[in-house]
């Protein structure tokens, strides 16, 4: 099976890139919403916290392309797609 072009480079930059990710994931909004719905006030922060999943959401396909384009990811095109027909469900 042939290493797709890029990848080897694309690997390298996600490592950190997803470092971030799961500290962006483990911020203390997330965290605050873990405990508002374990005390009871989960309705009440719901809205604000799907709102922060979906900018977050945005957010990171972005970041993702923005690491695939320059690195000549095989696949680029196709995955972004993918990323507009997700973006235009949730948005």
């Amino acid at each position: 099976m042939e290493v797709p072009r890029g990848l080897p480079r694309l690997t390298a930059v996600f490592d950190g890139f997803l470092d971030s990710v799961n500290r962006k994931l483990a911020s203390p909004a997330m965290l605050d919403f873990h405990d508002a719905i374990a005390g009871g006030r989960g309705q009440e922060v719901t809205q604000a916290a799907l709102a922060q999943v979906v900018n977050y959401t945005i957010y990171q396909f972005a970041a993702e392309e923005n690491l695939m384009q320059p690195h000549d990811f095989l696949g680029t095109a196709a995955h972004r797609i993918k990323h507009n027909n997700l973006t235009l469900k949730i948005s």
